[in-house]
């Protein structure tokens, strides 16, 4: 027990390093381009924001630089989560399987930026922005603004990655979707008590539009895996083709005469005869 808790802390602690390190190369690219960046994620606001705090600049920086990062090693955590799990897998995973894994995983969180800054920020911000008083100039601070739309962008596309995680666990070991839909509740509680009380959005209104792709991906995730579940119960037995082989040889058990009454003994009872059907009589 005291070696096998040993070979899996080993085994923990090789998967964190190569993620901690994932994290710092992409952390260091994001500081590279970090001014591109941030003229990406201010476009939607078409407007002009300023710093209130001193310190808003280097705090947007080390944010800036910390998503990236985060973002870069998301595919990474899940590929390192399927190795880590590999030993209690029931089914052998290929090589093969696992870049087809990661490949799609890239991909997914590429779609799921594109799809949270082009199609859902702009009508997030609408909504945000709905009521507008004429004689008031809105002052808008850069670190309020630029925070949550990298939060938003982050958990938009993170939250994208869970159906492709448990299906992809799915098709190795058996997952219970009812399971899921019976902690789905506690799940929605958990995740919206993290977002008020998690730092990650300045007023209760932003908190809860950032819980809600969370919601959408875990029922999504259910519905999904339900669906994957009738189609393999739809899939027919294959009945082999061609002739049918008969065996060589069958098994008689030993018959009494008609008509007598002798009790055989079990333990000195003769033995069944062997017929074999190759023979020709």
């Amino acid at each position: 027990m005291t070696e096998l808790f040993a070979d899996n802390a080993q085994e923990l602690r090789y998967r964190i390093f190569w993620l901690f390190l994932v994290l710092c190369i992409g952390s260091f690219f994001a500081f590279l381009f970090n001014t591109q960046i941030t003229n990406w994620l201010d476009a939607p606001l078409r407007g002009t924001a300023g710093f209130i705090l001193p310190q808003g600049s280097f705090g947007l920086t080390l944010s800036i630089t910390l998503l990236g990062g985060f973002l870069v090693a998301t595919p990474f955590v899940i590929l390192n989560t399927i190795l880590f799990l590999r030993p209690i897998i029931p089914q052998p995973i290929s090589k093969g399987l696992l870049a087809k894994l990661f490949t799609i995983s890239v991909a997914i969180l590429m779609f799921g930026l594109v799809l949270a800054y082009y199609g859902l920020l702009p009508l997030v911000l609408a909504f945000l922005s709905g009521t507008i008083i004429h004689h008031l100039h809105p002052l808008i601070s850069s670190e309020t603004y630029l925070t949550f739309v990298m939060n938003f962008l982050a958990v938009v596309a993170v939250s994208l990655e869970l159906p492709l995680l448990v299906l992809f666990l799915d098709r190795t070991m058996a997952i219970n979707a009812e399971l899921m839909e019976n902690w789905r509740k506690w799940l929605f509680l958990t995740v919206f008590a993290c977002a008020i009380v998690l730092p990650i959005a300045p007023d209760p209104i932003s908190q809860i539009i950032l819980a809600v792709p969370v919601v959408v991906c875990y029922q999504l995730t259910i519905w999904l895996l339900l669906l994957s579940h009738r189609a393999n119960l739809k899939i027919p037995t294959p009945v082999p083709s061609g002739p049918q082989r008969l065996p060589l040889a069958i098994a008689v058990p030993h018959q009494s005469k008609p008509g007598s009454r002798q009790i055989v003994d079990p333990l000195r009872a003769p033995k069944s005869k062997t017929i074999d059907l190759r023979a020709k009589p």
